[in-house]
Protein backbone atom coordinates (compact mmCIF):
# COMPACT_ATOMS: atom_id res chain seq x y z
CA UNK A 1 0.00 0.00 0.00
CA UNK A 2 1.11 3.64 0.10
CA UNK A 3 4.27 4.65 1.77
CA UNK A 4 6.30 7.34 3.12
CA UNK A 5 3.51 9.44 3.40
CA UNK A 6 4.98 13.44 3.09
CA UNK A 7 5.45 15.92 6.31
CA UNK A 8 3.59 19.50 5.37
CA UNK A 9 5.97 22.09 4.88
CA UNK A 10 5.39 25.64 4.35
CA UNK A 11 6.94 27.29 1.56
CA UNK A 12 8.28 31.11 0.84
CA UNK A 13 7.06 32.82 -1.58
CA UNK A 14 11.24 33.34 -2.34
CA UNK A 15 11.33 29.58 -2.85
CA UNK A 16 8.32 29.29 -5.63
CA UNK A 17 9.24 32.37 -7.17
CA UNK A 18 5.56 33.60 -6.88
CA UNK A 19 3.31 35.07 -4.21
CA UNK A 20 0.98 32.09 -2.87
CA UNK A 21 0.07 31.66 0.75
CA UNK A 22 1.58 30.38 3.61
CA UNK A 23 0.64 27.01 4.38
CA UNK A 24 0.44 25.55 1.20
CA UNK A 25 0.32 22.15 1.18
CA UNK A 26 -1.81 20.59 4.01
CA UNK A 27 -2.95 24.26 5.77
CA UNK A 28 -2.56 22.57 9.15
CA UNK A 29 -4.84 19.61 8.30
CA UNK A 30 -4.02 15.98 9.51
CA UNK A 31 -2.51 13.84 7.01
CA UNK A 32 -5.02 11.09 8.05
CA UNK A 33 -7.80 13.55 7.51
CA UNK A 34 -7.11 14.58 4.03
CA UNK A 35 -6.07 10.71 2.97
CA UNK A 36 -9.11 9.71 4.20
CA UNK A 37 -10.79 12.64 1.98
CA UNK A 38 -9.20 12.62 -0.81
CA UNK A 39 -8.04 8.40 -0.92
CA UNK A 40 -10.98 7.01 1.47
CA UNK A 41 -10.91 3.20 -0.43
CA UNK A 42 -7.17 3.16 -1.17
CA UNK A 43 -4.81 2.31 -4.15
CA UNK A 44 -2.96 -1.24 -4.05
CA UNK A 45 0.38 -0.40 -6.20
CA UNK A 46 1.93 -3.83 -4.86
CA UNK A 47 1.63 -5.71 -8.67
CA UNK A 48 2.40 -2.39 -10.79
CA UNK A 49 5.63 -2.17 -12.32
CA UNK A 50 6.11 1.34 -10.98
CA UNK A 51 5.66 2.21 -7.37
CA UNK A 52 4.81 5.27 -5.45
CA UNK A 53 8.42 6.84 -4.25
CA UNK A 54 7.00 9.50 -2.27
CA UNK A 55 2.95 10.36 -1.35
CA UNK A 56 2.00 13.99 -1.17
CA UNK A 57 -0.35 14.70 0.76
CA UNK A 58 -2.60 17.93 -0.22
CA UNK A 59 -5.51 19.98 0.77
CA UNK A 60 -7.06 19.29 -2.50
CA UNK A 61 -5.74 15.97 -3.87
CA UNK A 62 -2.77 13.09 -3.12
CA UNK A 63 -0.08 12.22 -5.28
CA UNK A 64 1.94 9.77 -5.80
CA UNK A 65 5.37 10.65 -7.10
CA UNK A 66 7.80 8.25 -9.30
CA UNK A 67 11.61 9.29 -9.17
CA UNK A 68 12.28 6.67 -12.15
CA UNK A 69 9.62 8.94 -14.50
CA UNK A 70 10.18 12.52 -12.71
CA UNK A 71 6.64 12.62 -12.97
CA UNK A 72 3.20 11.58 -10.51
CA UNK A 73 1.96 7.97 -11.56
CA UNK A 74 -1.49 9.52 -10.05
CA UNK A 75 -3.50 12.22 -8.37
CA UNK A 76 -6.63 11.48 -6.20
CA UNK A 77 -9.53 13.88 -5.05
CA UNK A 78 -12.77 13.76 -3.73
CA UNK A 79 -14.78 16.77 -5.11
CA UNK A 80 -18.27 17.64 -4.02
CA UNK A 81 -21.43 20.20 -6.52
CA UNK A 82 -20.40 22.92 -3.78
CA UNK A 83 -16.64 22.68 -3.94
CA UNK A 84 -16.62 23.67 -7.62
CA UNK A 85 -19.77 25.87 -7.56
CA UNK A 86 -18.06 29.21 -8.70
CA UNK A 87 -15.11 30.88 -10.05
CA UNK A 88 -12.17 32.06 -7.89
CA UNK A 89 -9.00 34.11 -8.77
CA UNK A 90 -6.99 31.69 -11.53
CA UNK A 91 -3.98 30.69 -10.14
CA UNK A 92 -1.72 30.58 -13.25
CA UNK A 93 2.36 29.98 -11.62
CA UNK A 94 3.66 26.52 -11.87
CA UNK A 95 6.00 25.55 -8.69
CA UNK A 96 8.44 22.91 -7.76
CA UNK A 97 7.71 21.00 -4.75
CA UNK A 98 10.36 21.43 -2.38
CA UNK A 99 9.27 18.54 -0.09
CA UNK A 100 11.15 16.37 -3.36
CA UNK A 101 15.00 15.49 -2.90
CA UNK A 102 16.23 18.21 -5.00
CA UNK A 103 17.14 16.06 -7.73
CA UNK A 104 13.79 15.53 -8.66
CA UNK A 105 12.61 18.56 -8.30
CA UNK A 106 11.30 19.37 -11.54
CA UNK A 107 10.45 22.73 -13.04
CA UNK A 108 8.35 24.36 -15.15
CA UNK A 109 11.17 25.17 -17.72
CA UNK A 110 12.15 21.72 -18.15
CA UNK A 111 8.85 21.45 -20.48
CA UNK A 112 9.97 24.71 -22.60
CA UNK A 113 10.53 23.56 -25.76
CA UNK A 114 9.41 20.22 -25.33
CA UNK A 115 6.96 20.05 -27.64
CA UNK A 116 4.37 18.82 -24.62
CA UNK A 117 2.18 20.64 -22.50
CA UNK A 118 2.24 20.45 -18.52
CA UNK A 119 -0.65 18.26 -17.93
CA UNK A 120 -2.83 18.81 -15.18
CA UNK A 121 -3.46 14.95 -13.15
CA UNK A 122 -5.46 17.09 -10.53
CA UNK A 123 -6.74 19.68 -12.93
CA UNK A 124 -7.14 23.19 -12.16
CA UNK A 125 -10.66 23.36 -12.95
CA UNK A 126 -11.84 21.71 -9.79
CA UNK A 127 -10.74 24.42 -7.77
CA UNK A 128 -12.23 27.45 -9.47
CA UNK A 129 -14.51 27.36 -6.58
CA UNK A 130 -12.46 27.06 -3.76
CA UNK A 131 -8.82 29.02 -2.39
CA UNK A 132 -6.13 30.24 -3.75
CA UNK A 133 -4.31 27.71 -1.60
CA UNK A 134 -6.16 24.95 -3.60
CA UNK A 135 -5.89 26.83 -6.97
CA UNK A 136 -1.96 26.92 -6.06
CA UNK A 137 -1.57 23.08 -5.79
CA UNK A 138 -2.88 22.30 -8.92
CA UNK A 139 0.18 23.89 -10.36
CA UNK A 140 2.94 22.10 -8.51
CA UNK A 141 5.08 19.88 -10.41
CA UNK A 142 4.13 16.96 -8.91
CA UNK A 143 0.63 17.21 -10.09
CA UNK A 144 2.03 17.64 -13.91
CA UNK A 145 3.07 14.91 -16.44
CA UNK A 146 4.17 15.34 -20.41
CA UNK A 147 0.41 15.42 -21.98
CA UNK A 148 0.15 16.45 -25.83
CA UNK A 149 -0.58 19.90 -26.89
CA UNK A 150 -3.54 18.36 -29.08
CA UNK A 151 -4.99 15.54 -26.12
CA UNK A 152 -4.71 18.36 -23.27
CA UNK A 153 -6.30 21.25 -25.02
CA UNK A 154 -8.89 19.24 -26.88
CA UNK A 155 -10.20 16.02 -25.74
CA UNK A 156 -9.21 15.35 -22.50
CA UNK A 157 -10.22 19.03 -22.19
CA UNK A 158 -13.85 18.19 -23.16
CA UNK A 159 -13.62 15.30 -21.23
CA UNK A 160 -13.09 17.56 -18.00
CA UNK A 161 -15.79 19.17 -18.09
CA UNK A 162 -18.04 16.60 -18.77
CA UNK A 163 -16.39 15.44 -14.91
CA UNK A 164 -17.46 19.00 -14.03
CA UNK A 165 -21.36 18.55 -14.79
CA UNK A 166 -21.14 15.28 -13.43
CA UNK A 167 -19.81 16.41 -10.38
CA UNK A 168 -22.59 19.10 -10.44
CA UNK A 169 -25.34 16.21 -11.09
CA UNK A 170 -24.43 13.87 -8.54
CA UNK A 171 -23.05 15.77 -5.68
CA UNK A 172 -19.85 14.36 -4.99
CA UNK A 173 -17.35 11.90 -6.40
CA UNK A 174 -14.21 10.56 -6.26
CA UNK A 175 -11.72 11.09 -8.85
CA UNK A 176 -8.04 9.47 -9.81
CA UNK A 177 -6.12 10.71 -12.64
CA UNK A 178 -3.00 8.68 -13.87
CA UNK A 179 -0.43 8.29 -17.19
CA UNK A 180 0.94 5.06 -18.19
CA UNK A 181 4.22 4.34 -19.77
CA UNK A 182 5.96 1.73 -22.20
CA UNK A 183 8.80 -0.14 -21.79
CA UNK A 184 10.97 2.54 -23.48
CA UNK A 185 9.51 6.07 -22.99
CA UNK A 186 10.90 8.71 -24.27
CA UNK A 187 12.48 11.75 -22.10
CA UNK A 188 12.26 15.49 -22.28
CA UNK A 189 13.72 18.38 -19.64
CA UNK A 190 16.74 20.73 -19.71
CA UNK A 191 17.93 18.74 -16.58
CA UNK A 192 21.13 16.42 -16.34
CA UNK A 193 19.13 13.21 -15.17
CA UNK A 194 16.98 12.45 -13.72
CA UNK A 195 15.40 13.69 -16.87
CA UNK A 196 11.55 13.26 -17.28
CA UNK A 197 9.31 10.84 -19.28
CA UNK A 198 6.53 10.73 -21.45
CA UNK A 199 3.65 8.60 -20.70
CA UNK A 200 1.61 6.83 -23.73
CA UNK A 201 -1.42 6.86 -21.96
CA UNK A 202 -3.22 8.96 -19.53
CA UNK A 203 -6.19 7.82 -17.52
CA UNK A 204 -9.35 8.88 -15.67
CA UNK A 205 -11.62 6.78 -13.30
CA UNK A 206 -14.86 8.05 -11.74
CA UNK A 207 -16.35 6.83 -8.80
CA UNK A 208 -19.58 7.87 -7.76
CA UNK A 209 -19.94 6.41 -4.17
CA UNK A 210 -22.99 7.22 -3.15
CA UNK A 211 -24.83 5.31 -6.31
CA UNK A 212 -21.38 2.55 -6.33
CA UNK A 213 -20.98 3.51 -10.14
CA UNK A 214 -18.28 4.30 -12.28
CA UNK A 215 -16.81 5.33 -15.63
CA UNK A 216 -13.57 4.96 -16.59
CA UNK A 217 -11.14 6.35 -19.68
CA UNK A 218 -7.73 5.29 -21.29
CA UNK A 219 -6.40 7.77 -23.44
CA UNK A 220 -3.07 8.05 -26.13
CA UNK A 221 -0.93 10.47 -25.22
CA UNK A 222 -1.80 11.51 -28.85
CA UNK A 223 -3.94 13.98 -30.34
CA UNK A 224 -7.31 13.34 -29.75
CA UNK A 225 -10.26 15.47 -31.10
CA UNK A 226 -12.46 17.20 -28.93
CA UNK A 227 -15.59 15.34 -30.35
CA UNK A 228 -13.78 12.01 -29.95
CA UNK A 229 -13.50 11.53 -26.20
CA UNK A 230 -16.45 9.29 -25.46
CA UNK A 231 -14.89 6.84 -27.69
CA UNK A 232 -12.27 5.57 -25.07
CA UNK A 233 -14.34 4.54 -22.30
CA UNK A 234 -13.19 1.72 -20.64
CA UNK A 235 -13.53 -0.09 -17.30
CA UNK A 236 -11.67 0.19 -13.96
CA UNK A 237 -11.02 -3.93 -14.73
CA UNK A 238 -9.85 -3.04 -17.95
CA UNK A 239 -7.66 -0.49 -16.46
CA UNK A 240 -6.62 -2.62 -13.65
CA UNK A 241 -5.10 -5.43 -15.93
CA UNK A 242 -3.27 -2.71 -17.80
CA UNK A 243 -1.26 -1.15 -15.10
CA UNK A 244 -0.96 -3.93 -12.12
CA UNK A 245 -2.84 -0.98 -10.04
CA UNK A 246 -5.68 -2.55 -7.34
CA UNK A 247 -8.37 0.49 -7.27
CA UNK A 248 -10.71 1.01 -4.36
CA UNK A 249 -9.10 -2.09 -2.54
CA UNK A 250 -11.13 -1.47 0.61
CA UNK A 251 -14.57 -1.59 -0.75
CA UNK A 252 -16.38 -4.31 0.01
CA UNK A 253 -15.39 -6.83 -2.32
CA UNK A 254 -19.21 -7.10 -3.76
CA UNK A 255 -19.27 -4.00 -4.23
CA UNK A 256 -16.30 -3.44 -5.86
CA UNK A 257 -17.08 -6.34 -8.63
CA UNK A 258 -19.85 -4.70 -9.57
CA UNK A 259 -19.07 -0.99 -10.77
CA UNK A 260 -15.58 -1.87 -11.80
CA UNK A 261 -16.49 -4.09 -14.16
CA UNK A 262 -18.64 -1.24 -16.48
CA UNK A 263 -19.22 2.10 -17.13
CA UNK A 264 -22.30 3.09 -16.04
CA UNK A 265 -24.01 6.02 -17.97
CA UNK A 266 -22.84 9.51 -16.58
Amino acid sequence: MLRNIATAITLSATLLYAKVPAGLYNNGESDKVLLQKHLPYGIDMSHAPLKCDQTLVNIAYISCFNYTTNTPLWSSYTITAKEVAGRSKRYRTFLYDKRLPKRHRVKTSDYTGSGYDRGHLCPNAVADGQNLKKQAQTFLMTNIAPQHPKLNREGWNYLEQAVRKWVKKRGKLNIITGVWFDNHPKYIGKRKQPKIAVPAYWYKIVYDPQRNESIAFWMPNQPVARNQWIRYKTTIDAIEEKTGIDFYPRLPKAKQTIMEKKSAKF
